[in-house]
């Protein structure tokens, strides 16, 4: 099953500044760095017109890492509902990482961005605290959909703390994204034995029998 983006309809020089903030950020630029008038310039519009929608740097940026992070999240969210299992939806998450390559790259940005401390990511979690972006889809929010799954057909064990449940599936999701890279200089399984053996992982690691 592939997964698809459905973008809503934003307001054409928002969705051009958006847009070009992402294809900075898919060029190795640092995010806490990016300069509003690279912004504009990309999205081919004049600056003064970035502060007829948002008050300043930080606030654009952060609007457009969430946008474009509830995309990647809210379809995948769709996806994991139709599951029927806690393995099919990780197989699910772990191929669709595979097939988007852009997408995963983007997971692995959007992930370092929202923990590393910057002003970028404390202005995209005070946005989320502050319910400015209530519709947001976060890993998270997908985890805890497979998590709710796995419970409802005994597959994960309800005497384990969800917490620990949400950092084991996240690390390991993390870890396959940073494996597909090719950053690590060992190839003793493909991608296929990698998935394999991540699926059969997560299950003992949460199987009732294994407590």
């Amino acid at each position: 099953m592939e997964l698809q983006l459905v973008e809503k309809k934003l307001p054409e020089k928002i969705e051009a500044m958006y847009k070009a903030v992402q294809e900075l950020i898919e060029e190795g630029a640092d995010v806490n760095r990016i300069k509003v008038s690279e912004i504009t310039q990309k999205a081919g519009i004049g600056k003064g017109t970035a502060y007829e929608y948002f008050s300043n740097k930080e606030e654009l940026i952060s609007s457009a890492l969430l946008y474009q992070m509830n995309l990647i999240y809210g379809q995948l969210e769709a996806q994991i509902a139709k599951m029927k299992s806690f393995e099919e939806s990780i197989r699910f998450v772990l191929s669709s990482i595979v097939e988007k390559i852009g997408q995963r790259d983007c997971f692995l940005r959007y992930v370092h961005i929202f923990t590393d401390n910057g002003p970028i990511s404390e202005t995209m979690k005070q946005k989320i605290k502050e319910q400015k972006e209530p519709d947001t889809c976060l890993a998270l929010d997908c985890i805890r959909q497979m998590v709710q799954i796995g419970k409802h057909t005994g597959e994960i064990s309800a005497r384990l703390p969800e917490a620990y449940i949400y950092m084991e599936v996240l690390s390991k999701v993390i870890g396959f994204a940073i494996y597909l890279t090719g950053e690590w200089d060992v190839e003793e399984c493909d991608r296929e034995e990698m998935q394999e053996l991540i699926c059969m992982s997560l299950k003992r690691e949460f199987s009732e029998k294994k407590l």
